[in-house]
């Protein structure tokens, strides 16, 4: 970990990282007495490397200082997805240091550096969703600010969180802001689809909470020409099966 800090020779860094996450593998039973050390390691990277500008990320002249960068972001990501594969439960035990601090990685990455972003919205994909409950307040105006943007398969990761996070305990509390955005962003944007298809999904599995939101929806389609039989069919479906089932 003092090698990984200290050099600034980004090859051996590189190999640094990879020793660092073999290591974790194959000392998983015993990683408590390392942990606080391990946790410290990827802030000290997160907090002095978050701060991308538009100018180191595109400069050429600043083209070493940039990968050097970038790729201290990725490799901790790699360290942080190996924790979670192999010692969950420390990551369940710093899971309130590491949501927002992921979250900074994707505000400051998504621009030039969407493939960052996306591993960080795949490690939040995959963390247990009683573990981000109490986040949801940071992660939903994120997700919905990513489908705005031009980057598809950013927008395709933000969504596989957001169809995730719908049984999470507070959902409820953010379908107002859910829908009326993407109400918003399918009049907005010219690719359509994976709006109506989050839409349908989200009718499908959120139950009766979804229901007071049918006729702006259907509202929606139509607005936007999405008049496909098949569409207003579901729609219909999801209206009969919320009136007989509760969200839980």
């Amino acid at each position: 970990m003092n090698l990984i800090r200290n050099t600034k020779d980004e090859n051996l860094r590189r190999d640094a990282f990879d020793v660092l996450k073999t290591l974790i593998i194959e000392i998983k039973e015993h990683i408590a007495r390392y942990s606080t050390s391990l946790f410290s390691l990827i802030n000290d990277f997160i907090a002095s490397d978050i701060y991308i500008n538009d100018k180191v990320a595109i400069s050429k002249s600043r083209l070493n200082s940039s990968t050097l960068k970038v790729s201290s972001l990725n490799e901790i990501m790699d360290i942080i997805d190996t924790l979670n594969s192999y010692a969950p439960a420390y990551v369940k035990e710093y899971i309130y240091f590491l949501v927002p601090k992921i979250l900074q990685v994707i505000e400051k990455t998504k621009k030039h550096h969407p493939k960052i972003g996306i591993k960080c919205i795949m490690f939040l994909l995959h963390v247990q969703n009683n573990l981000l409950d109490d986040y949801l307040y940071l992660i939903v105006p994120e997700m919905i600010g990513i489908c705005t943007k031009r980057d598809n398969n950013m927008k395709e990761a933000a969504i596989s969180l957001l169809k995730n996070i719908i049984r999470c305990k507070h959902f409820e509390e953010y379908i107002v802001q859910i829908i009326h955005s993407f109400v918003k962003i399918l009049d907005e944007t010219s690719d359509k689809m994976y709006i109506v298809q989050f839409l349908l999904h989200l009718g499908a599995n959120a139950g009766k909470i979804f229901s007071p939101f049918l006729l702006l929806v259907l509202s929606s389609f139509k607005k936007n020409k999405i008049l496909e039989e098949d569409y207003e069919t579901q729609m219909q479906n999801i209206a009969y099966s919320n009136s007989s089932k509760s969200f839980r």
